[in-house]
């Protein structure tokens, strides 16, 4: 059963959660949730047939859309413009917040694909209340953490200088991304140039990396070969800053998998094979 739930953030940003329950019976157990962050520029819609695989399994699906990519929201540009700060301190606690009204004796899991799971990463150092996080195609941007690091770097830098000539990115003219906002791209091309994770407020800056070695959440990764945004050993600086979480790391490729290919996006369209080894997961860390 699938389900539309309007909530706001606390500066009164609206969203949209989607939730996909699956069947409850009198004799069953409570379920787990999972609540899946997207990666920029993607919308949520895309992530909806994962609830196909997920909800068989016994686990209910939810998912949002970030900031500035919700239908029910303006578009980021010059007037309207935020960073990782919006977004981890207002959007992901109220996404929890909505996703535990509407399922509230389930334990959440954080799912985050690419920029959701490093923003998950970031808000999981305020310690919430979640069973563990799922990141698919994620890691930290570091340049030096890329085979073809330079190209990396100046890449991203020039999507920085573009955005801050325009005042936001116009990623879907650029084959990058969406509509990005200025902060926002600002924050992505730090961690590129520096590997730190970072927040603005107000000309206060946050920094992410040394917090998240005192996370203890378990953590579940899944990197592809194909994966050039997100190759393993980028994934895995991401989680060399998780000195005390439990960590499963699964590196996996088409061939493995039986599949035609497998790469940064189409893992969801071949999501029949990961499921079951999330779910495996969640059962091991399960403390219903």
């Amino acid at each position: 059963m699938s389900q539309l739930i309007h909530y706001q953030s606390n500066d009164q940003t609206p969203h949209c959660l989607h939730s996909f329950t699956c069947e409850e019976t009198e004799s069953d157990q409570v379920k787990p949730v999972i609540l899946l962050f997207p990666a920029m520029g993607v919308k949520a819609s895309y992530y909806f047939k994962l609830a196909q695989h997920f909800n068989p399994l016994g686990i209910h699906f939810v998912c949002t859309d970030l900031r500035g990519n919700d239908p029910m929201q303006s578009k980021p540009s010059r007037k309207n413009n935020f960073g990782y700060h919006e977004m981890i301190q207002e959007d992901w606690p109220a996404a929890i917040a909505a996703c535990k009204k509407a399922h509230p004796n389930s334990p959440i899991y954080l799912m985050g694909h690419s920029l959701g799971g490093q923003l998950s990463a970031c808000y999981a150092t305020h310690k919430p209340d979640i069973q563990g996080m799922i990141l698919i195609a994620c890691g930290n941007l570091h340049y030096k953490l890329y085979n073809k690091k330079w190209r990396i770097l100046l890449a991203s830098q020039f999507l920085l200088g573009v955005t801050n000539v325009l005042g936001y990115l116009p990623g879907n003219k650029l084959g990058f991304a969406g509509i990005e906002a200025k902060g926002v791209i600002q924050d992505w091309a730090y961690t590129a140039r520096t590997g730190f994770y970072r927040s603005i407020n107000q000309g206060t800056k946050e920094i992410y990396n040394g917090k998240m070695g005192q996370v203890k959440t378990p953590i579940m990764a899944i990197s592809f070969d194909g994966d050039k945004f997100a190759p393993h050993s980028s994934m895995q600086g991401l989680l060399d800053c998780f000195h005390s979480s439990p960590k499963h790391h699964i590196k996996t490729c088409a061939q493995e998998l039986n599949l035609d290919s497998l790469d940064h996006f189409n893992w969801t369209k071949n999501f029949q094979a990961l499921a079951p080894k999330i779910e495996k997961w969640i059962n091991s860390h399960d403390k219903r």
